[in-house]
């Protein structure tokens, strides 16, 4: 009965064990993915709104210059560790915080860039090595959208942020693991182990030997029996 009760509790355990580590990294990791996307969509687009406040509109009304304006961008942009557009409105980049994509219309290359406030796994080739999360707001002026500014985030620092706190969840639930083992090794002691105590004496009544005698250091249920 010991052993089987014993096997029963390993078995038990390490089930336990091996269930919870593959919910962890398998939803457990899918929800933690979206939850870091959503954070990082409303991040930059908080920094949209606040470019589109400070700088654009200031730009279209002549109280910024092109050249202050890049600057600014360019600072922001380094600081966020983003790449950042000013798109007119019929999809030409007129300003690019990296230089390299003035004057292009991102509309011949996607068409359906402008369509959505946030945009997944954005790529380009040629232009990012990486696929991309694209956050655009428009910039309005007297009454209308004069044009739109992009933020574009890679999409690999959401997944090392995953990965990040994945791991730390890992470490702590190893040693969650090693509590629990420690509340079986407990559970085994104190309900398994007076059992068989009981079961060894219960045999030597049988054959007779009414000599030997019990002790258990527990008022329990045990000690009743």
């Amino acid at each position: 009965m010991k052993r089987k009760a014993l096997l029963k509790l390993i078995i038990c355990y390490v089930v336990t064990a091996v269930l919870m580590l593959l919910l962890l990294n398998t939803y457990g990791r899918h929800r933690m993915e979206r939850k870091l996307l959503e954070r990082k969509q409303d991040e930059c687009y908080n920094q949209a709104e606040r470019i589109v406040s400070e700088y654009a509109t200031p730009y279209y009304s002549s109280n910024l210059s092109y050249s202050e304006m890049m600057n600014q961008l360019r600072t922001l942009g380094d600081f966020l560790g983003a790449r950042i557009w000013v798109i007119n409105i019929d999809g030409e980049i007129i300003l690019d915080s990296k230089g390299d994509m003035r004057s292009v219309n991102i509309l011949d290359k996607i068409p359906t860039f402008l369509d959505q406030t946030f945009t997944n796994n954005v790529m380009i080739r040629g232009t990012f090595r990486e696929p991309m999360l694209s956050v655009i707001m428009g910039i309005p002026y007297n009454y209308s959208i004069r044009g739109y500014i992009c933020i574009l985030t890679p999409m690999s620092e959401v997944d090392a942020d995953s990965v990040y706190y994945l791991d730390f969840i890992n470490i702590v639930f190893v040693v969650f693991l090693i509590f629990l083992l420690l509340i079986f090794t407990v559970i085994y002691f104190f309900a398994i182990y007076p059992v068989d105590k009981l079961k060894k004496i219960a045999m030597e009544y049988a054959k007779g030997h009414f000599d030997e005698r019990l002790v258990l250091h527990s008022n329990d249920e045990y000690k009743d029996l």
